[in-house]
């Protein structure tokens, strides 16, 4: 026999099960009386039903309940009324007892907030930097002021002029008048840059090849030369005559060539101020004048150490 549930309308058979399986609704009271009643027994009324006295005073006995079924794979029992609910159910359907706890939905923190640039580190870098650079200088001065030994002051070589005899200058050629020694090699250590040694170029095949000797009146360390080269009168003279460019200077202890500049400068020519009783200066190339054919030297002096 299928019947209602008077609680929660399902579909029961109150004959076949004790509770009602949607609700927990007590079924035995909505089973079928027997016919004409057992007077042994009492008789089952439904809640509410008024107990009429019967003949039977003998307690009424029940049968025995069955265990509420065991939830399968796919369903979850309720702890507080022991329904049976779908697995998939968060609440019981008939208490409203939660039957699990549910999951947390995503909470949308939204974008994290961008990280601020630190550049402190930056500024350590270089203050690091900069102490080991410092560092490094001082240990450098240090050492080094360890290491390198004091200075000790130089002093220059003193130096005195040698005075030359003008009868003590000879040349291997000149233009000088033997009566009046114009233009003769006396010139050249007067002391007076208007006047000068002329070659007398007119008169010989070239200049290259003439030499000037100057003799000492004692041996000498000759330090330097000092040479006034051409004719250094006026510029009108100096370019009128040739200019050496090029000359060999001879000593006692050996000889060199040195270039000449073509200019009206005094110009030095220092020496090793090796010990020497004359010193011969050899042309070796010339300027050519523009008027005449005479190599000059206006004047020449001469250094030793002392």
């Amino acid at each position: 026999m299928t019947i209602s549930c008077p609680d929660c309308g399902a579909p029961v058979d109150p004959n076949r099960d004790q509770l009602c399986g949607q609700c927990g609704y007590p079924l035995m009271f909505l089973r079928e009386r027997p016919a004409g009643g057992d007077p042994q027994f009492g008789v089952a009324r439904a809640p509410g039903e008024r107990d009429v006295p019967g003949p039977a005073a003998h307690p009424i006995l029940l049968e025995p309940v069955a265990p509420p079924a065991q939830p399968g794979m796919s369903e979850i029992g309720c702890p507080a009324c022991r329904e049976i609910n779908p697995a998939v159910r968060i609440r019981c359907q008939r208490c409203g007892q939660e039957l699990r706890p549910a999951q947390p939905g995503l909470v949308d923190l939204g974008p994290l907030p961008k990280r601020r640039r630190s550049y402190a580190w930056v500024a350590i870098l270089a203050a690091a930097l900069a102490v080991v650079a410092i560092v490094a200088v001082v240990a450098v001065v240090i050492f080094r002021d360890e290491d390198e030994p004091t200075a000790q002051p130089s002093h220059a070589p003193s130096v005195s002029l040698i005075r030359v005899d003008s009868s003590a200058v000879t040349v291997t050629a000149t233009a000088s008048d033997p009566e009046t020694a114009k233009w003769g090699p006396q010139l050249i250590n007067d002391g007076d840059l208007k006047t000068a040694w002329h070659s007398g170029g007119h008169l010989i095949k070239t200049n290259v090849g003439v030499e000037v000797r100057f003799a000492f009146n004692r041996p000498v360390k000759l330090a330097r030369i000092t040479m006034v080269n051409g004719f250094a009168k006026s510029p009108t003279d100096f370019t009128n005559n040739q200019r050496i460019t090029k000359m060999r200077i001879k000593t006692d202890a050996g000889s060199r060539e040195v270039p000449v500049v073509d200019s009206m400068d005094p110009q030095t020519f220092d020496l090793d101020g090796a010990t020497t009783k004359a010193v011969t200066l050899v042309v070796l190339a010339t300027v050519p004048g523009t008027t005449y054919k005479d190599v000059c030297i206006s004047e020449a002096m001469f250094d030793e150490l002392v």
